[in-house]
């Protein structure tokens, strides 16, 4: 069958990991860090969280950006699901 692109041979992951880092920077950056900042220090306030329970919520911004980049390389690596 003969596309329009051509070949389709040569397409990697890589087209998947940039659009899906591009997609995630775009929410992360205009609405879903705020809204996990305000929820995680409702829940510490609330819970009177402290030591590893308080840092380990505090920090849940930093730990969904490394799961998220974590995710894509492993997209990336796989090839894209294809």
């Amino acid at each position: 069958m003969i596309t329009i692109l051509g070949s389709k041979k040569g397409q990697s992951g890589i087209l998947a990991f940039i659009f899906g880092l591009i997609i995630f920077f775009i929410a992360w950056v205009t609405v879903l860090a705020k809204i996990i900042t305000l929820w995680t220090q409702d829940a510490i306030t609330r819970n009177s969280l402290t030591g590893a329970k308080a840092f380990l919520i505090g920090n849940m911004n930093l730990w969904i950006v490394i799961f998220m980049i974590i995710a894509l390389v492993w997209l990336l690596l796989s090839g894209g699901g294809e």
